[in-house]
């Protein structure tokens, strides 16, 4: 990933590219929320999984991004999954 966080924390103003994007763990609860803004997620192709994805996480915020000439074969561009 070129970003992968476990706590809290904001993302601004990079460039992402290749085959992975933000991944947000909760590791089971734990809040892993934070904000994504002013980003680009540019010729991304993630073989398994979403641009900006994560686990069990409380909240994310997304602002002001641009997504173009992405693949994802699987979880969609942004994608979530809760721990039941």
């Amino acid at each position: 990933y070129a970003f992968y966080f476990t706590w809290s924390g904001t993302v601004e103003g990079f460039t992402v590219t290749g085959n992975r994007g933000i991944y947000f763990d909760g590791n089971g609860g734990n809040s892993a929320g934070g904000t994504v803004r002013n980003m680009r997620f540019v010729n991304l192709n993630p073989s398994a999984g979403s641009v900006i994805g994560g686990y069990d996480n409380s909240s994310v915020t997304i602002e002001r991004c641009l997504f173009a000439n992405n693949q994802v074969d699987s979880g969609g561009i942004i994608s979530f999954t809760q721990m039941n």
